[in-house]
């Protein structure tokens, strides 16, 4: 449980805004003179009704911040696949950003500094593909801008022959390919970093669609090449690099693919790494002694054919932790990996979770509920050829994260009523998030409730707590019920959950929790049953 303070703080702030209200779409939308008006921190519910279809919206920047929009799975038949654009409501609709497939899905999102204005957001499924999906609008005043960086004048490589065009780490390169041409990006290290550079849509003109990107040392010789690994076919590189200058060279594929481009260089991690320890240092359960490393320090080895590398962690408390793992070091006897495989184990060397390709096609990312205790993350080649350096990395409570538990008791309709939060929606400062709850009688009364403790109630009552003794047998409360609410299922007995979240920096960190009391009057003797309960934590970010 939280400290008193932050849970009063909590308490105070997210009390009013339990039962939110949700945006629908408002067709037809079909253009940016059509657009359903919708505001910061809404919860916007769509359809693509056909291939095609296009919906916009529109929304108003009082002042200057960072937007991030998120298009994210719908309630039903969900739509799988977006392509989303942000243009600004002016004559001319400038194109802003655009995004098909964000780094964990075929869904989109956009992350963009803006003047205050006005602002239109285009959403479509991908190809033919239609369906019901959400769109998320998070506007955050603290933001910072990005910093762009336009390609210096040609030539500009290669090395002897122009002059690359200098770009900081967090910097967003918007460059323009001809026919031929091969534009050099130069960059500098001062400590070992992890770094993602990577290529997408230009955001003016006639834009490029096929890039292929090599990473050059500062004597220009190649270190790793990429054609196809963004989503589409952009191209992406991540790299560990000790310190020094280096070269970013973006051609267009085949030397013919023209137009513009952008070029985003971001630093992935600190400077400050574990290396792994001696071999063997696989399961501890035949021999290994896996290396150890924490929350916030990533760890550096390298994986031989055939071989597996273990590393130990503990965590003190209920924990939402992510492992990731990248390309590594370039060293005298390897390159970093291309395709890797993470596993998570308990002490007991049982298998608990798996990622081949999750992050970028073919590196390998895990997001995490897990409670208190020792854990192993496993680092292999995705075959027994596979072979390379890596960075793997452990952030705990560090990004938005939701956690659907088991339980709940069986109502007359031989269901448990289920909370479910949907893959994307998660709860993030000044955004909406939705939960919906279903399993339930239809048209029935529904009291949702949350707290900050699932250990302890405020009435210092024991959690869980058994409402057998009431009438109501395999039912209990797993939730401090601090803020309530009342919901009425519909026909179909579900119901869904609205939860406004303040843009508050001082709530960043919370962890809450979520359950419900469903009127059943032919379950039990109480007449009533519970649902499962639901864990967040409330961060600034997914």
């Amino acid at each position: 449980m939280h400290n008193s303070t932050l849970a009063v703080l909590a308490f105070g702030l997210l009390a009013p805004c339990l039962l939110a209200q949700v945006t629908n779409e408002v067709e037809p939308n079909d253009s940016p003179a059509q657009a359903t008006a919708v505001g910061c921190g809404l919860h916007v519910e769509g359809i693509v009704n056909y291939a095609g279809d296009l919906d916009w919206y529109s929304f108003t920047m009082a002042n200057a911040g960072r937007v991030q929009l998120v298009a994210g799975t719908g309630r039903d038949s969900v739509l799988t696949d977006t392509v989303m654009e942000l243009h600004a409501n002016n004559a001319t609709l400038d194109l802003i950003a655009v995004n098909d497939d964000e780094d964990r899905s075929w869904m989109s999102a956009i992350s963009a500094w803006l003047p205050a204005g006005n602002y239109v957001v285009m959403v479509r499924g991908y190809g033919n593909d239609t369906g019901p999906y959400s769109l998320d609008l998070q506007c955050d005043p603290n933001g910072a801008p990005d910093v762009r960086v336009a390609e210096g004048a040609e030539p500009n490589g290669p090395l002897g022959v122009g002059t690359p065009t200098p770009i900081a780490l967090g910097a967003l390169g918007e460059g323009s390919l001809g026919t031929g041409d091969s534009d050099w990006w130069s960059f500098v290290v001062t400590a070992p970093t992890a770094v993602r550079i990577e290529t997408g849509r230009g955001l003016s003109g006639s834009t490029s669609n096929d890039t292929i990107l090599y990473l050059r040392d500062a004597t220009g010789a190649q270190l790793e090449f990429d054609d196809d690994d963004a989503p589409g076919a952009w191209s992406l590189i991540t790299a560990t690099l000790q310190p020094g200058a280096y070269f970013a060279d973006v051609q267009g594929y085949g030397g013919a693919n023209a137009g513009t481009y952008t070029l985003r260089l971001d630093q992935l991690d600190a400077s400050v790494t574990l290396a792994e320890s001696p071999e063997p240092n696989g399961d501890p359960l035949i021999s290994g002694s896996p290396s150890v490393f924490g929350c916030g320090v990533p760890g550096l080895g390298e994986i031989t054919a055939g071989d597996s590398d273990w590393w130990q962690f503990q965590l003190t408390a209920d924990t939402f932790v992510d492992l990731t793992v990248w390309g590594g070091e370039y060293t005298a006897t390897g390159l970093p990996i291309q395709n890797s495989v993470l596993n998570l184990y308990d002490t007991s060397s049982t298998l608990l979770a798996t990622d081949n390709d999750d992050y970028y096609d073919r590196l390998s990312r895990l997001s995490i509920w897990l409670p208190a205790g020792n854990y192993y993350a496993e680092v292999v080649g995705s075959n027994a050829t596979q072979a390379g350096t890596y960075l793997v990395r452990l952030t705990c409570n560090d990004s938005a994260l939701y956690h659907n538990f088991a339980g709940g008791c069986v109502g007359s309709n031989q269901l448990a009523p289920r909370w479910n939060v949907r893959d994307w929606e998660l709860p993030m400062l000044g955004t909406t998030m939705v939960a919906d709850l279903g399993n339930c009688p239809g048209s029935t009364l529904v009291i949702p409730f949350a707290g900050f403790s699932r250990t302890l109630a405020s009435n210092q009552l024991p959690l869980p707590y058994s409402l057998q003794a009431l009438g109501a047998p395999g039912c209990m409360i797993e939730v401090d019920p601090l803020i309530t609410g009342l919901m009425i299922t519909d026909a179909q007995g579900r119901a869904v959950s609205a939860f406004a979240i303040p843009m508050a920096l001082g709530l960043s960190g919370i962890e809450f929790s979520q359950q419900a009391l469903v009127l059943d009057a032919a379950a039990n003797t109480l007449g009533w049953t519970v649902s499962n309960a639901g864990t967040g934590l409330i961060t600034a970010r997914r």
